[in-house]
């Protein structure tokens, strides 16, 4: 089984490489992160 798409879940510099490789491989992505909260330190 192949994969269709690829999760990348922060913004962080690795997930950014992931991306970026998998794009030069012709593998979507999809990217989620969160905000943060006010409330967090």
């Amino acid at each position: 089984m192949a994969l269709s798409k690829l999760l990348a879940a922060n913004r962080g510099e690795i997930a950014i490489r992931i991306v970026r490789a998998a794009a030069d491989h012709g593998r979507r992505s999809v990217n989620r992160w969160a905000t943060k909260p006010a409330s967090a330190p």
